[in-house]
């Protein structure tokens, strides 16, 4: 399940805003991602993140 992963902000050098799903604080969360190395807790939109995460 994606939303149990850590959120992986990656290696290489761009700036997208992302959101990844907080198990502890049961929300989504923005971040910036690399763009690389990520993982599948990596969503475009917190709308998104909420669907898939949100129980």
């Amino acid at each position: 399940d994606p939303c149990e992963l850590q959120h992986i902000v990656g290696l290489c050098n761009k700036s997208y805003s992302r959101y990844y799903y907080d198990q502890k604080e049961r929300t989504c969360r923005k971040f910036t991602y690399s763009g690389c190395n990520g993982n599948k807790n990596n969503f475009k939109s917190k709308k998104e993140c909420e669907a898939r995460c949100k129980k």
